[in-house]
């Protein structure tokens, strides 16, 4: 009865031991799994690289449009201030009011296309960067679930080792034991020949 007892739980052990051997395996696929897509999330960075340089094309873009803004605003005031002293003039001709008003209008518009540009520069640069940190947020959640498979796959692996090492702890107990009990019989067996 304790030999079929023990037949019993040394059974149970090795199903155990299976079942983890089994989860470790599922969870070793699974970290692979995860590195290879962090390697894809981080692999492409010919496209990386260009996201960024388009960030800094944007941002240049959008400096440059907003230093020349500020020069043709400069450039508006003027227009506007002579055209004003023209028209208080009593003695401009109707030529020069055209061309203080035409210098008005051509500085408006410019100015208006400028401000147009700046717009869509600035809508560019922000396409960019969203494209850059959607990128990134892909890396960086790829990253955590290896991160996440990797911790799980070292836990299982460290249950497996210390139950592996626990079984042959009480296989080498039991064989001991036989042994000594197979000495102890010798022993017996030659004293009752004696």
């Amino acid at each position: 009865n304790t030999h079929s007892d023990s037949t019993d739980a040394h059974s149970a052990a090795e199903a155990s031991l299976a079942a983890k051997q089994s989860e470790l395996q599922t969870a070793q696929t699974a970290y692979k799994d995860a590195l290879a897509a962090l390697t894809d999330a981080t692999g492409d960075s010919s496209q990386t690289t260009t996201d960024v340089a388009a960030v800094s094309d944007a941002q240049a873009a959008v400096t440059a449009l907003q230093s020349q803004i500020a020069s043709l605003q400069s450039e508006h005031a003027t227009a506007s201030a002579e055209f004003v002293s023209a028209v208080t003039n009593k003695d401009s001709t109707a030529a020069a009011l055209a061309a203080a008003e035409s210098a008005v209008t051509t500085a408006t518009s410019e100015l208006s296309s400028a401000q147009t540009a700046l717009d869509g520069a600035k809508s560019a640069q922000a396409s960019a960067q969203s494209a850059v940190d959607a990128q990134q947020a892909v890396v960086d959640a790829s990253l955590a679930d290896v991160n996440e498979k990797s911790a799980i796959y070292n836990h299982l692996k460290q249950v497996v080792d210390t139950y592996q090492a626990t079984q042959t702890a009480a296989a080498q107990k039991a064989l001991l034991g036989a042994v000594e009990a197979y000495n102890r019989a010798m022993r017996e067996w030659h004293m009752n020949l004696v």
